[in-house]
C-alpha cells in the first residue's frame, strides 16, 4: 500500500500545481506537460536526472543521520519515534529556506515548498524506519524531484486553479494533510515493525 501511495502521490503532487480546473486535480492529468527532454529548468534529460539524483542521495543520507541521532538522544523517552520523525522533518523543511536566496522563485512558492517538505519529511522518515532501507527513500525522493524538474515551459505557463486568490495556501494545505495522515496511518498500523527496526538501529 505504501508503494502504491508513493506512485500516486508523486504524480498527484506535480499535477496538483498544473491543474487548470477541479477536474484535473485527481484525474484527467495532462502528461504532455511533463517531459525531461523539454524541461523548463534544465537543458537536457541528463541534467534533469543528475540534478534530481544529487539532492535525493545527499538529503536522504542527512535524514538517516538525523533520525539515528534523534532516536539515540530520545532513547527510553516517551514518543521517541514521533519526536524523532517530526524534528527530522522540521530540519528537512527548514533546509528549503535557502531557496529564498539561491533561486529566482517567488516568495509564496518557497513557503509552499517548506510547508510540503514538512509533510514529506514526516512520510519519508516513517518510511525509512518502516523499510529500514535508505535506498528506497533515495529512489522515491529522486522520482519526486525528477517529475518536478521535468515540467515543461508550457507547464509553467499553465494558469493553475491554485495560482489565484492565495490558492497556494490551499494547495500546500492539501498536500500537507495527505502526507501527515498517511504518515500517521503507516506509523500506527506498523508499530511492531517500526519498533524492531529502531532496536536494530540504536539498540
Amino acid at each position: 500500500m505504501a508503494l502504491l501511495f508513493v506512485i500516486w502521490y508523486s504524480f498527484f503532487s506535480v499535477f496538483l500545481g498544473l491543474a487548470q480546473s477541479s477536474d484535473e486535480i485527481f484525474n484527467n492529468w495532462n502528461f504532455s506537460l511533463i517531459n525531461p527532454r523539454y524541461s523548463a529548468t534544465y537543458q537536457s534529460s541528463i541534467e534533469v536526472i543528475l540534478n534530481a539524483l544529487e539532492p535525493a542521495i545527499s538529503e536522504e543520507i542527512v535524514r538517516y543521520g538525523y533520525i539515528i541521532i534523534l532516536l539515540t538522544i530520545l532513547k527510553n523517552r516517551k514518543y521517541q519515534l514521533q519526536w524523532s520523525i517530526f524534528i527530522s522533518a522540521v530540519f528537512f523543511a527548514l533546509s528549503h529556506i535557502s531557496n529564498f536566496f539561491n533561486t529566482d522563485q517567488a516568495f509564496d512558492n518557497v513557503i509552499s515548498q517548506i510547508i510540503v517538505a514538512l509533510g514529506l519529511g514526516c512520510f519519508l522518515g516513517v518510511l525509512l524506519l518502516y523499510t529500514g532501507k535508505i535506498w528506497i527513500n533515495i529512489l522515491i525522493h529522486f522520482c519526486f524531484d525528477f517529475l518536478v524538474f521535468s515540467i515543461t515551459d508550457i507547464g509553467y505557463l499553465t494558469v493553475s486553479v491554485f495560482r489565484q486568490n492565495n490558492g497556494w495556501i490551499l494547495k500546500s494545505g492539501i498536500q500537507l494533510c495527505i502526507l501527515l495522515v498517511v504518515s500517521y496511518l503507516l506509523m500506527s498500523l506498523n508499530k511492531n515493525i517500526l519498533k524492531n527496526n529502531i532496536e536494530k538501529l540504536v539498540g
